[in-house]
C-alpha cells in the first residue's frame, strides 16, 4: 500500500463514492466502466457541464471522511437525489488509476498543474492535501477526480433507493451481474454489496456514518 493511501486511511477516508443518475445504469452495465463526459462520443453517460467547465476527463468522487458532518443531501436537490445511484469504491483501488484530490468542490474544474499530459497529481501534492484533511475534518464537499474511467469490478457497494430499484429493476440486475462477472473474471471472491433505503433515508445519512451503512 502506497504512502498516499496510508495517509488517506489515517485521515479517516476508507471509501469514495460517485453519484450518477439512475437512468444511466443500463449503459454503465453494458460498458463495464464508470466514464467521464469526455467519453460521450462513445455514447456513455456523462455531463455536458463537466465538458464546458474543463473537467470532462475525470470521473468525480466524493470522499467519505469519518469526522465529516456533511450529509448525502448536500450533493444535490431533493429531486436530483431521488434520481441518483451511488457507487462506492475502497480508496486502495485508487492505486490502479491516475487521480487528483481537492479539499473543496472543484465544480467541474481540475486543480492547477493537471492537464491531459499530466493527468496524475504529483504524489507530494496529494500528500499535502491529505495532511490538511488529517488536521481539519472536511465539511466542504471535497473531491477526488479519477482520470477517464473506473472499472466496475473496483466498486464494492451500490447505494440505491427502493423506488429506483423497482423502477429500473431490469437494468439494476444487469448492473449487478456485470460487476460480479468482472470480479469473477479477475479471480475475486467478493461480491458487490447493495444498500437499499428510501430516498429520504439516504439523503439524511451523514457522510461520517456512511462507514456504518456500507459494512
Amino acid at each position: 500500500m502506497s504512502e498516499v493511501i496510508k495517509l488517506l486511511k489515517a485521515a479517516g477516508i476508507d471509501y469514495v463514492f460517485h453519484s450518477t443518475r439512475v437512468v444511466h445504469i443500463g449503459k454503465i452495465a453494458d460498458s463495464g466502466v464508470l466514464t467521464c463526459s469526455a467519453l460521450l462520443k462513445r455514447q456513455t453517460p456523462g455531463s455536458k457541464k463537466d465538458i464546458s467547465y474543463g473537467g470532462g476527463n475525470y470521473v468525480y468522487f466524493r470522499y467519505i471522511q469519518g469526522k465529516c458532518a456533511t450529509k448525502f443531501s448536500a450533493f444535490g436537490t431533493r429531486s436530483s437525489l431521488d434520481d441518483n445511484v451511488h457507487f462506492v469504491m475502497p480508496v486502495e483501488k485508487l492505486e490502479n488509476y491516475s487521480w487528483f484530490i481537492s479539499s473543496v468542490d472543484m465544480n467541474g474544474k481540475v486543480p492547477k498543474g493537471i492537464s491531459d499530459s499530466q493527468a496524475d497529481m504529483p504524489e507530494q501534492k496529494k500528500i499535502a492535501v491529505i495532511k490538511g484533511l488529517q488536521r481539519y475534518a472536511n465539511d466542504k464537499n471535497g473531491e477526488i477526480g479519477v482520470h477517464e474511467h473506473v472499472q466496475l469490478n473496483d466498486i464494492s457497494h451500490i447505494v440505491i433507493s427502493k423506488k429506483n430499484l423497482e423502477e429500473h429493476k431490469s437494468n439494476y440486475l444487469s448492473l449487478i451481474t456485470s460487476i460480479n462477472d468482472m470480479k469473477d473474471a479477475g479471480n475475486g471472491t467478493d461480491r458487490v454489496k447493495v444498500i437499499v433505503g428510501s430516498s429520504s433515508e439516504i439523503a439524511a445519512v451523514r457522510i461520517a456514518n456512511a462507514h456504518s451503512i456500507i459494512q
